[in-house]
């Protein structure tokens, strides 16, 4: 593989392939289908190389096992039965399944074949294989990340960064002080920092932090489990931006506030988390 593997866990897809997979389990595991995939999408085309990279990740993809954590993960879920669970112990995927070939408008062609239990699970992982390895090989990276700070230009941010963030970006950046980590600018403005590891990142957080919402950009599932256990803040998020930190988001109606702190209440707020409760109690001579 020229790239780095895509799919580096079996709990890389959507939740719903697990209810979906269980009901297979259960009810359905003589049944024999076929998934295929369709580019819709007329001036997508992949290359020789995008396909023979695409076979690759998929190879690697099916040499995947759930682990240990991972189904201790699923079997907490209460609407996931212990049984299933077992199953996907024993459970890997199997390349035997696909047909891959260039035999389709676009270019690349895939069927998936075999019993529902497997091709089910095949669906999410190999879509997702097919669209990073399109966009990675399809752009000039360079070229893409010259055209963000273009855009960054037109809306004229203003960049504080510490040291390697300047050897990156050049002069453009204003050098970071220490009061830029807790700063809430209001403003077109961003402080980046360079870190050279997640434990740092951590750290960097800890201290610095508001506690009101923090957020990582990753592909990979064990980082992302660490990060949401670790870090201590009333929103944490993994792939998604953090302004869906908002009561109206979250269902609690119109935010009225925001609270950084723990007691009672923590996050957004609304009408329930701004009023308190009182107890009225009638009895007839009860002593408990």
């Amino acid at each position: 593989m020229k790239l780095n593997q895509i799919i580096t866990s079996l709990l890389e897809t959507d939740m719903y392939k697990f209810s979906m997979g269980q009901t297979i389990f259960h009810q359905f595991t003589d049944y024999k289908t076929t998934w295929t995939f369709k580019c819709r999408n007329e001036d997508v085309h992949f290359t020789q190389k995008m396909v023979q990279e695409i076979t690759e990740q998929i190879k690697a993809f099916c040499k995947l096992r759930f682990t240990e954590d991972e189904l201790a993960y699923l079997d907490n879920i209460k609407w996931i039965k212990g049984s299933y669970v077992d199953f996907l112990r024993l459970w890997q995927p199997r390349f035997e399944d696909f047909e891959i070939g260039t035999d389709a408008p676009c270019g690349l062609s895939i069927e998936a074949k075999g019993t529902w239990l497997n091709t089910s699970m095949y669906e999410i992982p190999t879509l997702a294989i097919v669209n990073e390895v399109y966009f990675r090989m399809a752009y000039h990276y360079d070229d893409l990340l010259a055209s963000f700070e273009k855009k960054l230009d037109e809306k004229k941010v203003e960049l504080h960064g510490d040291e390697k963030t300047r050897e990156i970006l050049g002069g453009c950046v204003i050098p970071a002080a220490e009061e830029d980590w807790v700063k809430e600018y209001l403003d077109y403005k961003l402080a980046v920092r360079v870190v050279p590891s997640m434990e740092e990142a951590l750290r960097h957080i800890a201290r610095y932090s508001s506690g009101h919402s923090e957020c990582i950009i990753t592909e990979n599932y064990r980082k992302a489990r660490e990060f949401t256990s670790r870090v201590d803040a009333a929103a944490v998020y993994v792939n998604a931006s953090t302004r869906f930190t908002d009561g109206g988001e979250f269902g609690l109606g119109a935010e009225i506030g925001i609270s950084t702190q723990k007691l009672h209440a923590r996050g957004p707020m609304g009408l329930n988390e701004l009023t308190s409760m009182k107890f009225i109690v009638l009895g007839s001579g009860q002593i408990r």
